[in-house]
């Protein structure tokens, strides 16, 4: 895997006139997600409004499920490939498509090999985890711990594995359950190399993420340090730059997972035109064999054919 490639991508997207729509959308509606919780938490709202503010909450959180689908079908499009139109029904299937990701990456590993164990971990877990509220062990503490460990790389492997099921679905014509089975298959053998592309992408978008933080940061702390108190101005800026980085690093992030992608796609086609041309390999070199056994067998057919000619000619010569 070409991880220059992902760096690369993490802040190609800079130059694409419609990714700003995406930050608009963004930015509208992380506000709304973040500060919303926070009000209601402190009582900033009237109660008989409640109902509606809390409607709204469920429309913005739906919204920004319905931009990061059509952020995928984005990049998608944006590589030249097509995707799926995001329709009711297409996304009502990537709603359940991302709740099977959740069964298979936490509870039913794919790999019949590993699926009792991570069932085993997962329920020893829960019981060490209770035990260890009422009784003080340090074997029940180090089984818990360890226990944890090993059902979090299970988790952390599976998550690997299953990863790209959605853009497979949107990709391609599979249903929810193919898309899952043929991200596993994709990243076969391959799970150590989707882990750094991962990390590659996740440190450079934390890097995109910071600078434009202090950007921003900085200047609405310069717009607000005329109306308010330099601690509380500071404050609030730093808040806001926050909120309002998140938007292009989500973005970086995107642009990095596609790329990691279609890298495996190509790494899954150059492997399978590998194992055809192979395999038409030995399809010709087996029909080579078959004609030359078979031309060696038909002079040897003709000889017998000679010597029972002569044998049946002796015998009518010595008849006569």
């Amino acid at each position: 895997m070409d991880y220059n490639k992902i760096i690369d991508s993490t802040y190609s997207w800079f130059s694409f006139s419609k990714a700003i729509w995406f930050l608009l959308f963004f930015w509208l509606a992380l506000p709304v997600l973040f500060l919303v919780p926070i009000a209601f938490e402190q009582g900033l709202f009237y109660y008989g409004f409640s109902w509606a503010l809390q409607g709204l909450y469920v429309i913005t959180y739906i919204s920004i499920l319905l931009g990061l689908f059509l952020l995928t079908g984005f990049v998608l499009n944006n590589n030249n490939i097509k995707s799926k139109e995001i329709s009711i029904s297409v996304f009502l299937d990537i709603i359940f498509l991302v709740f099977c990701e959740f069964f298979y990456t936490f509870f039913w590993n794919i790999n019949k090999k590993f699926r009792f164990t991570q069932i085993l971990l997962l329920f020893g877990s829960g019981l060490l985890g209770y035990y260890s509220l009422f009784v003080q062990s340090q074997f029940i503490f180090i089984s818990f711990i360890i226990f944890v460990v090993c059902y979090t790389f299970f988790v952390l492997y599976n998550f690997l594995r299953v990863s790209f099921s959605l853009t497979l679905f949107l990709h391609n014509d599979f249903s929810i359950i193919e898309s899952i089975f043929e991200s596993w298959h994709l990243t076969h053998n391959k799970a150590l190399q989707i882990f750094f592309g991962y990390l590659f992408n996740l440190v450079t978008v934390f890097v995109i993420f910071v600078v434009v933080s202090i950007i921003l940061g900085a200047i609405a702390n310069l717009l607000l340090v005329n109306y308010l108190t330099i601690a509380l101005s500071y404050k609030l800026a730093m808040v806001l730059a926050v909120i309002f980085a998140f938007a292009p690093a989500l973005v970086s992030y995107y642009f990095g997972f596609m790329e990691m992608y279609l890298q495996l796609i190509n790494q899954h086609l150059s492997n399978k035109k590998i194992k055809n041309m192979l395999a038409d390999k030995v399809v010709q070199t087996n029909k080579i064999v078959v004609t030359k056994k078979v031309k060696k067998s038909k002079p040897i057919k003709k000889s017998v054919k000679k010597i029972i000619k002569k044998k049946s000619s002796n015998k009518k010569s010595i008849k006569k």
